[in-house]
């Protein structure tokens, strides 16, 4: 700040009239866009030194107040709202700590206002929440109302606030029915906030709904009260998890170990070099012109049975969560290091051979249960050092193989990398970039397709992965919405969530007629299933008691629990941030 005194004096005084700002900016040398940004170095730097003290309360909501003003006065260029963007987030981070820490409903409150500025101005509100309300019928993924949304925060501005009442009244549907949808609504709540909603209309109907339901719920209700008064993240990282029912103290029981007799192969493991479990590992030969590719997946279904504990565990975990701080699991620690195919170790596993010629083509393939140890395992980065170095005689050769097969399985189907890098773009992976990323990335594809294949002409169940082709034009134009280039932008970025289902249907972003989930059964429950089916009806080695309508619960609780687990994530990292930052 050019003059800090001059500054802290013009936001005390309050008198953000046009004449009073273009005064300010002549004494600042400072246009309307550089007055932005000096105003939030005003405001973190108040919030740096932030105390309980009135001088405090006074200038930071009025700090607020005149950056929220300032904003809705310019129009922002693409670059200039995505830096916007980042600023509010940072500065509402930082304020929101302070007002947790200091239990201060004034900061709070500032805090919620800057969530408030609009900075995309240019879509019609009421086609907005049309499309907005269609995608929650759908119970459309968060994130993706969250992009739709930021295009025009003026929805949810609004003196009725359609949105806040259309995801209210949901929840207290999710409370008396009891439903886990009320994780989805409660997200919803605490995006549609906003500091103009009538709480005392809200909060009697969520007493009335309170006294005819009982004690049960109280968890929920008291989160809703808490959204209602602006405070949309009341829950401590620990109580997150409690939340969302994960089981932090997994129990450990026995299981069975493999034999010592294995399979003569050379086999590796590439992983991330933040990897603690391996579910997978690969071989290949060079016969002529043609290749067998070996893809080993760790089996732990042989270790233990379905009434044991460890399923019951890694059900209700349902997969591994990597958090800011830590992460899930949906085995104890000791009990999945001896499922990891780990070097030297003797492992079960399920290993599937594909035989293909040098172009790519699948030529034969066939699946069995096995016993493996691995030769060596390796990080992205080491195995990539590996593909460049000629002269190591012992281990480039091979590599070259898997590199050479896994760019000819792609060149085959150019629309899985355009999946797997808007995918890239969503989830932010680093490893996207690695050639042995490809190696890996290829030859999973090719076994969840396989074995899908395998378990569909056997006439087996099992749960498949599917994703359908965007609905969002169609969608669009069904409601004679008229977007511009910001809606354009969303829905060619948008990478729609896969759904679990008992029937193989197309996954349209791979561009695979049939495909499941089977490559992770240390990390996923459905790829642990999955595997106690292939025991029980492909090898008839391992058995239980398999019946139709459970199967089709189990995959009803695969898609409803993938999609509360991934609200977990971004709730507990949150409130972690928040506690952090206190």
């Amino acid at each position: 700040m050019k003059d800090f005194s001059y500054f802290s004096n013009f936001i005390l005084n309050n008198d953000f009239s046009e004449e009073k700002i273009e005064e300010a900016k002549k004494h600042l040398s400072l246009n309307h866009t550089q007055l932005i940004k000096e105003s939030f170095k005003f405001l973190n730097n108040n919030i740096g030194k932030i105390e309980n003290t009135i001088f405090f309360n006074e200038i930071i909501p009025k700090a607020v107040d005149f950056i929220k003003l300032l904003c809705d006065k310019e129009l922002f260029n693409e670059e200039e709202v995505l830096t916007n963007i980042n600023r509010i987030k940072k500065t509402r981070e930082a304020l929101l700590a302070n007002a947790n820490k200091y239990s201060n409903d004034i900061w709070l409150n500032a805090a919620n206002k800057l969530d408030e500025i609009i900075l995309y101005k240019k879509i019609d509100v009421e086609d907005l929440k049309k499309l907005i309300i269609a995608l929650i019928d759908r119970k459309e993924d968060i994130n993706i109302i969250k992009k739709f949304l930021k295009t025009n925060k003026a929805v949810i501005l609004q003196e009725k606030n359609e949105l806040f009442e259309y995801a209210f009244n949901h929840s207290l549907i999710s409370l008396q029915k009891n439903s886990p949808s009320i994780y989805y609504y409660i997200s919803l709540l605490k995006i549609f906030y906003s500091s103009k909603i009538d709480k005392t209309e809200y909060v009697n109907k969520l007493i009335n709904l309170f006294n005819s339901i009982g004690d049960d719920q109280n968890e929920y209700v008291m989160e809703i009260y808490n959204i209602l008064y602006g405070i949309r993240r009341s829950l401590k990282p620990e109580e997150v998890l409690d939340k969302y029912g994960i089981i932090t103290d997994l129990k450990e029981s026995s299981i069975i170990l493999p034999n010592k007799k294995t399979s003569n192969e050379l086999i590796f493991a590439v992983d991330s070099d933040n990897t603690h479990v391996r579910d997978d590992a690969i071989s290949i030969k060079k016969s002529g012109n043609k290749y067998i590719v070996g893809i080993h997946i760790t089996d732990p279904t042989v270790s233990f049975n379905m009434d044991s504990l460890l399923y019951l565990q890694a059900q209700n975990n349902f997969k591994n969560i990597y958090l800011a701080n830590g992460n899930t699991s949906i085995f104890p620690s000791s009990i999945e290091k001896q499922f990891s195919l780990d070097k030297n170790k003797i492992r079960n596993t399920i290993s599937l051979y594909a035989i293909l010629n040098d172009s790519g083509e699948l030529i034969d393939y066939y699946v069995k249960p096995n016993t493996i140890k691995v030769a060596n395992t390796f990080d992205y980065s080491e195995c990539d050092r590996i593909l460049i170095d000629k002269n190591n005689a012992e281990l480039y050769p091979i590599f070259n193989d898997f590199l050479y097969i896994a760019s000819a399985l792609e060149s085959r189907n150019k629309k899985k990398k355009e999946y797997w890098e808007k995918k890239n773009l969503d989830k932010n992976m680093t490893e996207f970039n690695h050639k042995s990323d490809l190696i890996v990335r290829e030859l999973m594809i090719l076994y969840n397709y396989l074995i899908a294949i395998i378990m569909f002409n056997n006439g087996s169940p099992y749960i498949y992965r599917t994703q359908d082709n965007s609905y969002l034009d169609e969608l669009i134009k069904k409601l004679n919405i008229e977007i511009d280039y910001e809606i354009k932008k969303i829905i060619n970025s948008v990478y729609l969530v896969s759904k679990y289902s008992d029937i193989p249907k197309f996954h349209n972003g791979l561009k695979l007629p049939i495909y499941s989930q089977s490559t992770c059964p240390e990390r996923r429950f459905p790829d642990l299933y999955n595997e106690f089916l292939i025991h029980h009806f492909l090898f008839k080695d391992k058995f239980f008691n398999y019946n139709e309508e459970t199967f089709k619960r189990i995959i009803d609780y695969c898609n409803q629990r993938s999609s509360d687990l991934s609200l977990m994530r971004s709730e507990y990292n949150r409130a972690l941030k928040l506690l952090k930052r206190n």
